[in-house]
């Protein structure tokens, strides 16, 4: 009935209550995000200069002639490996950006949803006080 579920609701926490446990595990959740994508960005800065200084310094031995046509061609090899594995990486990281807005964006939405329908049962339960 409306009183049992009046009851129910008044037993629970209240809604500022529960507006800042759910704010607190949204900023939780999103400062996680931050911080693994902080992470992999440094991970990639990282990455591409260790790469910069691999090719300078195979741009030096081959200016030089220090390197065999083999080491050329290893090195070349290796070179496009890395490339591919950062591709790949920045890849990986846009589709987790892409994932991360669309759960934002879901999120926000839900929370419209409920800012309505709480709207709506305290217009309802005041016209039933009266």
């Amino acid at each position: 009935t409306v009183a049992n579920a009046i009851m129910a609701v008044s037993k629970s926490k209240t809604p500022t209550e529960k507006k800042v446990e759910k704010e607190t595990d949204q900023e939780e959740a999103r400062r996680a995000q931050d911080e693994l994508r902080e992470q992999e960005l440094g991970l990639l800065d990282q990455r591409i200069l260790e790469l910069e200084a691999e090719v300078e310094h195979l741009k030096d031995c081959l200016a030089t002639g220090l390197l065999s046509e083999q080491d050329r061609e290893e090195a070349m090899v290796r070179d496009a490996e890395k490339n591919e594995k950062i591709r790949l990486l920045e890849i990986s990281l846009l589709a987790t950006e892409k994932s991360r807005d669309h759960f934002q964006t879901q999120a926000a939405e839900m929370m419209k949803q409920i800012s309505f329908w709480k709207n709506k049962f305290l217009k309802l339960e005041k016209s039933l006080e009266k």
